[in-house]
């Protein structure tokens, strides 16, 4: 049985009421799901099924409506500026002159 979890994510800034979205929380929750993803394992019942991730979302979404922290899942900025880093060696800002480089777990 194949398992994908879908968007999945942490808000890195919300409004006064939504004391959890912060950049710590995404950037802890982001980090470890990555090691999770990097031990390619899949869960304690079914060890040897890889489970996979898709991050929600790679931008952070300016005119999304709602609660500020509907807008803040990504892990850029929509000016390509970094949001949250979560700990990917060649993630570099894509604004002024940088590269950005394709994720790796």
């Amino acid at each position: 049985m194949e398992v994908i979890v879908t968007d999945t994510g942490w808000a890195s800034h919300g409004d006064e009421n939504e004391s959890a979205a912060t950049k710590e929380n995404a950037r802890t929750y982001n980090y470890n799901l990555r090691k999770r993803l990097a031990k390619m394992k899949g869960t304690p019942m079914r060890p040897k099924n890889l489970v996979k991730a898709y991050v929600f979302a790679i931008f952070n979404k300016n005119l999304m409506p709602g609660p500020t922290s509907e807008r803040n899942f990504g892990l850029f900025k929509p000016d390509g500026s970094i949001s949250c880093d979560i700990g990917f060696h060649g993630l570099k800002s894509s604004s002024a002159d940088s590269l950005l480089l394709p994720l790796k777990v």
